[in-house]
């Protein structure tokens, strides 16, 4: 794993960088929601990106949900079909054709949703309030700047 250090700012280490650190938090995210979530979900990152997207979004057809994670339609299909299978995606016939059919996420998803959501924040927090306030300082300066990168990237 790529470490930024102070002494090498080079544009291409910094990317490594930055791909190596998004690779821990997808990891981070398989370790929670596989473990430490109800046993019967398995929780892939990409399940879980749907279920956000349809709470954050509301009911939306299954080419949105592929148009928005950046997948085909056949494997968003295959992902929003198995979480339908759990329960934690409904499906309705849209209002404006009723031959399409909108996908949203279920009050169980939700729970699970929020239930994720609060383990991650612990631990954030449980490492985050062990450090000084320059290093706090220090991080809320890199996520305004990652958030930055992030906008142009997309």
């Amino acid at each position: 794993m790529c470490i930024v250090g102070s002494m090498n700012n080079n544009p291409k280490y910094l990317a490594a960088s930055l791909q190596s650190l998004n690779r821990m938090m997808k990891h981070s995210i398989r370790q929670t929601s596989t473990i430490q979530l109800e046993v019967n979900y398995q929780m892939t990152p990409a399940r879980l990106s749907v279920i956000q997207f349809l709470i954050e979004v509301g009911a939306s057809s299954l080419n949105a949900i592929a148009l928005n994670r950046g997948v085909s339609a056949a494997t968003m299909s295959r992902i929003v079909g198995s979480l339908i299978a759990d329960g934690l995606i409904l499906k309705a016939n849209s209002k404006s054709d009723k031959r399409s059919k909108m996908f949203f996420a279920s009050r169980k998803a939700i729970e699970l949703f929020e239930q994720y959501n609060e383990i991650e924040m612990k631990k954030y927090y449980d490492v985050l309030s062990k450090l000084s306030d320059d290093d706090k300082n220090n991080i809320v300066q890199s996520i305004n700047l990652l958030t930055k990168i992030y906008k142009e990237i997309n």
